[in-house]
């Protein structure tokens, strides 16, 4: 499970929006993916206006 998380971009974009994450309203997530090669994941966030 905690690999889920590191090495998937679903589960990078899911440690942001949790309702565990206090922060999970001050950000968009914009983008998320594999990396080139599958190597990594990226994610592409932006800070709400509003935060």
């Amino acid at each position: 499970p905690e690999d889920y998380f590191r090495f998937s971009p679903q589960g990078l974009k899911e440690l942001f929006i949790n309702p565990l994450n206090s922060f999970r309203n001050r950000i968009k997530i914009m983008y998320y993916d594999w990396e080139k090669g599958n190597k990594g994941v990226s994610l592409l966030g932006k800070k709400n206006e509003s935060a």
